[in-house]
């Protein structure tokens, strides 16, 4: 584990602009007086590249050079793991835009993975709630369909028992008429857990993961740190218990940003963040893939940790 801090974007904002009073500027120069690291990485470009005032671009990329002192944490080349380099921020950033010219929209995967079936509605109870999904998807079944329908659902379905059970009943109805063998899919722990609250997805992490790899034949032994991380934050956000709420097509790339995070953050002690949601989501993998880093907020890391 390397002696090093890692701050998200909101806290490199947070620093730059001098905003909230918190006093973190000082905090993170005696700690690298101490001798620790405050890297950026990658994913910070990525955060910065969404912006459209370059004026802004400037000033921001000036001032992670000299909190940084323009080291920067990324992959190892071909390897599964993570190294520290001294590279001027604008040079990061001009890979990425290069990156991002060449590349398709990132697409993050829906967890309800099958191949798209016509359902013959005569055979499907007129109580389905499914029933207006399907005819506006013109009679198709799909992985957006429960995705729609979770989200739709999103409010009453921790306090509301019985549609939980309807959600199911409906998706067992649903995949029957096209295939027996997807009886055996909703007996799956990714599916058993989807509705649980979040300690029981948290105590279940291991085997709902291994569950979703096992689709396309892998398992959290074959995978690399790398996409085990990345991967697992990402399924997280499709649990109502963990969904951070965001417009699902406009929001595909801070996702996976965050996951990014998440992932280059893992080698440092601390991973300092502002948003709540990511800090949860965060320590929930940590702890349940035995990495170190301590995850705190920015008022919880000035109050306990000290660099006299």
């Amino acid at each position: 584990m390397k002696k090093s801090i890692y701050l998200d974007w909101n806290i490199f904002q947070d620093v730059i602009q001098e905003r909230r009073g918190t006093g973190m500027k000082e905090h993170l120069e005696a700690a690298i007086r101490k001798g620790y690291l405050v890297p950026y990485s990658c994913a910070h470009m990525r955060d910065l590249s969404r912006c459209g005032n370059q004026s802004y671009i400037d000033n921001d990329i000036s001032e992670i050079s000299k909190i940084t002192r323009n080291w920067c944490v990324g992959m190892k080349f071909k390897e599964d793991s993570l190294d520290y380099d001294k590279v001027p921020p604008e040079h990061v950033l001009a890979e990425i835009r290069k990156q991002q010219n060449e590349e398709k929209k990132p697409e993050l995967k829906s967890i309800f993975y099958f191949t798209p079936y016509e359902v013959n509605m005569s055979k499907i109870s007129k109580e389905n709630i499914l029933v207006p999904y399907l005819n506006k998807n013109n009679k198709t079944m799909s992985p957006e369909i429960i995705e729609s329908l979770i989200y739709d659902l999103y409010e009453k379905i921790f306090i509301n028992h019985k549609i939980q059970k309807l959600f199911r009943n409906c998706l067992s109805e649903l995949f029957k008429l096209n295939s027996p063998a997807f009886e055996v899919v909703l007996d799956m722990p990714l599916y058993q857990h989807l509705l649980s609250p979040k300690e029981v997805v948290a105590k279940n992490l291991n085997e709902i993961m291994n569950s979703f790899l096992a689709i396309s034949g892998k398992s959290l032994e074959s995978i690399p740190s790398g996409e085990k991380i990345t991967t697992t934050y990402n399924v997280l956000d499709f649990f109502p218990a963990f969904s951070e709420r965001l417009e699902k097509k406009n929001n595909i790339r801070n996702i996976s940003t965050d996951a990014e995070h998440v992932f280059l953050a893992s080698d440092s002690r601390y991973l300092v963040c502002g948003d709540k949601k990511m800090i949860e989501k965060t320590t929930i993998i940590y702890n349940a893939f035995g990495i170190k880093t301590r995850v705190f907020d920015p008022e919880s890391f000035l109050q306990n940790i000290e660099f006299l």
